[in-house]
């Protein structure tokens, strides 16, 4: 409640001056125990606060001024009680440089607030040291080439964003320097060829996006090199012949795919060539019927 204190003039009138009442506040957790602790000015949280979690380990050091986040606001690693942030406040809004840490210690990430948006140049570093991700933000969007590193060094990945959605080429690489994954964007959709690399090279899988979804024919390989799977996609489901091969080469499995689930008739093979008569038969919605005979399917190549 605030305090009103008359103050006589020469000239007989009254005027009045409006005093703050100060009060140092405690809130506290059901248990008792302190949950937060600074100064209230007319009910309003002002100056430095302090914040501590359930077990008594302190977390947060904040700055308010008439109840809003204004000035430093510092973090700790509750277990260690390290040094895990420190982010300044304007109206707030967080504003300026901010920098955050590991809890053994290293740099953990740093980057520049405008209007409580990021802005500039962004890094997160590995616990390790070096740099694991690095690009720019505009008006708190993502924005221009990103990239990011393997531990210990080593390109990562690549990738180009606008206004926040992924657009352009990205690419992926094993720690040890092979390409991993390479695909275009387009307003944060995938488009067009998309392959994936095994680590000695070899096509992994590769096919079509459209809109963001699978389409068209899709190869599937082995880490060997050797086909595994191939056959169609409709809008990211698997439609129409479908042909699987064991690694040695051998038949595996065909038939067809409606709306991504086993239809109609469908025939396996065992890994040395011989038919396997218990999964042979015919499917709906993914489940073969008990009750129907595998017939004329168990005479066929």
């Amino acid at each position: 409640m605030a305090l009103w204190t008359p103050l006589w003039r020469g000239s007989g009138a009254q005027a009045c001056t409006h005093q703050n009442k100060s009060v140092l506040h405690t809130d506290r957790y059901r248990g008792g125990g302190k949950r937060a602790q600074g100064r209230l000015v007319d009910g309003l949280r002002d100056g430095a606060w302090t914040f501590w979690d359930e077990g008594g380990r302190r977390y947060a050091q904040r700055e308010f001024r008439r109840g809003i986040l204004d000035g430093w606001s510092l973090g700790w690693h509750v277990a260690s009680g390290a040094r895990r942030s420190e982010v300044l406040f304007a109206h707030g809004l967080r504003e300026g440089r901010s920098l955050g840490w590991h809890e053994q210690g290293g740099l953990s990430w740093e980057g520049e607030f405008l209007g409580g948006l990021r802005e500039g140049r962004w890094c997160m570093h590995h616990v390790e040291g070096g740099i694991s991700l690095e690009g720019v933000f505009r008006q708190g969007f993502r924005e221009g080439q990103w990239r990011s590193w393997h531990p210990r060094g080593g390109l990562r990945a690549e990738l180009s964003w606008v206004r926040g959605m992924r657009n352009g080429i990205e690419r992926r690489w094993y720690r040890s320097g092979g390409l991993r994954l390479e695909g275009a964007w387009s307003q944060g959709s995938r488009e067009g060829r998309w392959v994936e690399f095994t680590r000695g090279g070899r096509v992994l899988s590769e096919g079509e996006y459209a809109g963001g979804l699978r389409t068209g024919t899709w190869r599937l390989m082995h880490k060997d090199g050797g086909l595994r799977a191939e056959g169609t996609v409709v809008e990211g489901l698997l439609e129409g012949w479908w042909v699987h091969y064991w690694q040695n080469g051998i038949k595996r499995a065909e038939g067809e795919m409606r709306r991504g689930r086993q239809e109609g008739p469908w025939k396996f093979w065992h890994q040395d060539g011989s038919r396997d008569r218990q999964a042979t038969g015919i499917y709906a919605d993914d489940q073969r019927d008990p009750g129907e005979s595998p017939g004329n399917l168990l005479s066929g190549a």
